[in-house]
């Protein structure tokens, strides 16, 4: 704050880091006239959360960096770079991208025979999947970064300097040294359900509107066609593959996001705004629909994520810090935990109606913090449902890790028994958000029924406590959320009466 009027009227060269001048030879050279970089562009926030003098700039501009990167150019990433200093430009090993070529000939008992040997690594990138920049691109320390997954998912174009090479990425194939022609994706960039691939088909749907594309003639790229584009639209249902595809994405998403590194808790919201933005004006949804992370359209499989015990990420020099519990969003979203390694369950096949044993009763209430809107950083939130309570204790850990009936999720996931406080009885399995935090008694609010393979009816749902506080604007008993049960039998709950409630 103390340099910002020195700094808005120029900055000398030999004060940027060596990734800014890069950065700034590459943009020269791509003949383009501006450059954006956040630290520069953004007054950066001195102290992590909403008091801090610098964050009304960082709360108005994180905001929009999913637009900015969305409307670029191209993006430039400096994908092997631990920090600002390293750069763009580094010395490689030139036989990891051109392999130098030998010709040996040996001699034998009739004639000479000869071979080819190389030195380096031989690639030959007939699919995506194969050129050699795949191999590490996910460790790199670009892709440990929470808030450089928004960049690499709404970015038309991406110019990645890796370690061994450039690489180059756009919405219809990919191009490296080793292969610079190109690779187109097969069946087209949207072939595999993710965030990137959403996006693709929004944009190619909305140039497919325009009447002054020729969309049979008009391509994004390698020569995919605009009219294989078809849009998602929010009239589509559960069970539409492109509707379905949508919401895996934004929970695949989430999964990456919570396992990268990220500064505070503050930012796990603010980190994907722009994306959720997107997905909002795809749909033309209001943006009452978007639930501290959670859509009202996908609620009933977000609300069943689960936390994992993290590990250390190949290449992170970070101590491992294990899922805690922030106090800054409602108990329900995902974003109520630091550290969450976030899983959802994938327990859709089978399902039994009703599916979902729960109905909304009211709006969600969403309260971000001031200066932020509900695509930021959340202050609380309230849900408001009407479900079938029952009590369960909680008692030892199971020891299983294999069982076929458990979803692959909770394989090598610390998971507790649960009984029936009346006569011990086992009523299935409880996975806390917070690990080794002491539970007792909890309540069971059943979110979905499915069957196993015996033909035996069992639920998973939110295992919640009473907070002893009642809602100002229903009455309702309060709840907050301690984590998710699974195999429960369904008909444990037949003497149980529907009840409303709100979960905070």
């Amino acid at each position: 704050m103390e340099n910002l009027k020195e700094r808005c009227t120029s900055i000398p060269w030999n004060l940027f880091p060596k990734t800014y001048q890069d950065a700034i030879e590459t943009t020269r050279a791509l003949n383009l006239r501006f450059l954006w970089i956040d630290s520069l562009c953004i007054i950066q926030k001195s102290i992590p959360g909403p008091d801090s003098e610098s964050s009304k700039d960082w709360l108005e501009e994180s905001l929009k960096m999913g637009e900015y990167y969305g409307n670029a150019t191209v993006c430039i990433n400096a994908a092997h770079a631990t920090d600002d200093t390293v750069g763009c430009f580094v010395k490689r090993n030139p036989l990891s991208t051109f392999p130098c070529k030998i010709q040996i000939q040996l001699p034998t008992d009739t004639k000479p025979e000869s071979f080819t040997s190389c030195v380096g690594e031989v690639y030959e990138p007939l699919y995506h999947w194969s050129l050699p920049h795949r191999r590490s691109e996910a460790n790199t320390p670009l892709n440990r970064r929470a808030w450089c997954l928004q960049e690499s998912t709404m970015s038309i174009r991406m110019l990645n300097f890796e370690a061994e090479q450039m690489t180059w990425e756009c919405h219809a194939g990919q191009a490296n040294e080793v292969c610079p022609a190109g690779t187109s994706f097969p069946g087209g960039y949207t072939y595999i359900p993710t965030m990137r691939n959403v996006i693709a088909r929004a944009r190619a749907a909305k140039f497919n509107s325009e009447p002054y594309f020729d969309r049979r003639n008009t391509s994004i790229g390698h020569g995919y066609p605009l009219s294989n584009f078809e849009p998602i639209t929010s009239d589509m249902k559960e069970g539409d593959k492109a509707w379905d595809d949508m919401w895996k994405a934004w929970r695949d998403t989430v999964q990456d996001l919570t396992r990268r590194d990220i500064y505070t808790g503050w930012d796990l919201l603010p980190a994907i705004s722009g994306i959720a933005t997107t997905i909002q004006q795809i749909l033309s949804f209001p943006e009452e629909r978007y639930l501290a992370g959670i859509w009202d359209a996908d609620l009933p499989r977000s609300l069943l994520w689960m936390t994992q015990i993290r590990k250390q990420l190949a290449g992170s020099d970070h101590p491992i810090k294990q899922p805690q519990r922030n106090g800054r969003s409602p108990t329900w979203s995902w974003a109520s935990i630091d550290n969450g390694n976030v899983d959802f369950m994938n327990i859709w096949v089978g399902a039994k109606e009703p599916a979902n044993p729960f109905t909304v009763l009211h709006p969600p209430k969403i309260v971000p913090i001031e200066g932020s809107t509900r695509f930021g950083q959340i202050q609380s939130g309230r849900l408001y449902l009407s479900g079938y309570l029952i009590l369960a204790r909680v008692g030892g850990k199971d020891t299983r890790r294999s069982d076929e009936e458990m979803p692959r999720e909770l394989f090598n996931r610390s998971f507790l028994k649960l009984e029936d406080p009346q006569n011990k009885d086992g009523v299935g399995y409880f996975a806390a958000d917070e690990i080794n935090k002491p539970v007792q008694d909890i309540w069971i609010l059943p979110i979905r029924v499915y069957s196993l393979r015996r033909n035996l009816d069992i639920v998973a749902g939110l295992a919640l406590v009473r907070t002893n506080n009642h809602d100002g604007d229903f009455g309702y008993e309060e709840y907050s959320r301690l984590g998710i049960v699974y195999q429960v039998p369904l008909t444990w709950f037949l003497n149980t009466t529907e009840e409303s409630l709100v979960i905070v």
